[in-house]
C-alpha cells in the first residue's frame, strides 16, 4: 500500500469579448507526494534478507545445475529488494511522472449578420508539461542495491495539440434549430513516437503513438 497526497489549483476564465466572440482559458497545476509505502512488506522483506544472511543460505548458489555464479541473496536482492527500495526512495518526494502544468484555450466566433450570418468558426489549443519517463541509477549502496536518481530524471517532451471547427446553424421552424459542424481534432500536434518509459541507461524502452487527427461531421437539433 502507498499513500498519496495531491495538491494544486485550477483556474477557469470564460467570457464574451463581443456578443459574437466567446473565449475560454483553463490553467491547472498539480503535484502528488507519495508516502508510507509498503510498511508491512518492508518489514517482511528485511526480515527475510537478514535470515538469508545470518543462516548462510544466502551464500548458496542460485542454481547449482546451471553453474551460475549468482547466489540466493543476489536473486532476492534483484527480485525483491531493488524494486522495493526504489519505491521507498520515492517517499516524501514530488512525483515527476505526473504532468505538473496544463493549459487549455478555446475561442469561437458566430457571425450574426451579413452573408455569413449563421456561420461560425472556432479553435482550441491544449498544452501539457513534460513528464518523467525514467531515471538513471546511482552507485550501489552498502547492500549492493542501486537506487534511481530522482534528481536527474529522463523527461518526455511537452505535448501540444490543436483543434479547428466550422459550423452553420439556422431555425428550421419556430421550435427547432439545426446546427451542422465540421470538426478537425488534433489538426495541430506532435508527430512521431512519444517516449513513455526510458531505461536507466537513457535508451527509450516504450513509446506510444501521438493522438491521431480526426475529422468528423456532427448535426445538432435544439427543440
Amino acid at each position: 500500500t502507498t499513500s498519496f497526497v495531491a495538491k494544486g489549483f485550477e483556474i477557469d476564465l470564460t467570457g464574451n469579448l463581443t456578443p459574437s466572440w466567446r473565449v475560454a482559458l483553463n490553467v491547472g497545476k498539480q503535484e502528488t507526494v507519495q508516502s508510507d509505502t509498503a510498511p508491512v512488506l518492508t518489514v517482511l522483506a528485511n526480515t527475510i534478507r537478514e535470515n538469508l544472511i545470518s543462516s548462510g543460505l544466502g551464500l548458496l548458489a542460485d542454481s547449482a545445475e546451471r553453474g551460475e555464479p549468482a547466489t540466493s541473496l543476489d536473486r532476492f536482492n534483484t527480485n525483491v529488494m531493488v524494486p522495493l527500495t526504489s519505491e521507498l526512495a520515492r517517499d516524501n518526494t514530488v512525483s515527476l511522472e505526473q504532468r505538473k502544468w496544463r493549459a487549455n484555450a478555446l475561442t469561437n466566433y458566430d457571425f450574426q449578420e451579413g452573408f455569413l450570418k449563421g456561420a461560425g468558426i472556432g479553435a482550441a489549443l491544449r498544452w501539457q508539461d513534460k513528464v518523467a519517463t525514467g531515471y538513471p541509477l546511482l552507485s550501489a549502496d552498502e547492500n549492493g542495491i542501486r537506487l534511481p536518481d530522482l534528481n536527474n530524471a529522463f523527461f518526455g517532451p511537452t505535448e501540444f495539440n490543436g483543434d479547428l471547427w466550422i459550423s452553420y446553424s439556422r431555425d428550421l421552424n419556430r421550435k427547432i434549430r439545426w446546427k451542422v459542424q465540421l470538426n478537425a481534432r488534433n489538426l495541430l500536434g506532435r508527430g512521431g513516437y512519444i517516449p513513455v518509459i526510458t531505461n536507466p541507461d537513457g535508451k527509450v524502452a516504450v513509446v506510444r503513438n501521438p493522438n491521431p487527427t480526426e475529422v468528423f461531421l456532427s448535426n445538432t437539433f435544439k427543440f
